[in-house]
C-alpha cells in the first residue's frame, strides 16, 4: 500500500492545513476514464460549497488500468487529495483501510 498526499503542506516555512473536518473517501477500481473528472467536480463543490476543511481520499482497489497513476496526479496537484493503493481488490477493504488513518470530525464514506 502507497499514500500520495503531496502539495505545499510540509515545507519549511509552511503553515500546516487545518486538521480536516470531514472526510470523504472514494473507492475505485479501474476507473481511469471516470475518476479525474468526478474527483475535480467533488473537490470544486467542496472548495466553494462546504465552508470547513476536508480530505478527499481516493482508495483505489488493485486497479490494472491508469486508475493509480491519475489518482496519484491529483494528490500531487490538489492539496485536500490523496491517493492510497491496495493489492487486493474489495470495496469493504478500501473503506477500512483509508478510513481508519482519518482523523476528521465527520468521516464519509
Amino acid at each position: 500500500m502507497s499514500i500520495s498526499a503531496l502539495g505545499a503542506h510540509g515545507m519549511a516555512g509552511t503553515p500546516a492545513p487545518p486538521a480536516p473536518v470531514l472526510d470523504v473517501v472514494v473507492p475505485v477500481h479501474n476507473e481511469e476514464i471516470d475518476l479525474e473528472p468526478c474527483v475535480r467536480r467533488l473537490h470544486e463543490h467542496l472548495r466553494h460549497d462546504f465552508p470547513y476543511a476536508f480530505r478527499i481520499t481516493v482508495a483505489d482497489n488493485a486497479s490494472t488500468d491508469a486508475t493509480p497513476r491519475i489518482a496519484a496526479r491529483l494528490a500531487a496537484e490538489l492539496p485536500e487529495v490523496s491517493s492510497v493503493r491496495l493489492a487486493a481488490k474489495g470495496r469493504g477493504r478500501a473503506l477500512n483501510t483509508a478510513g481508519g488513518a482519518h482523523t476528521a470530525t465527520v468521516p464519509r464514506r
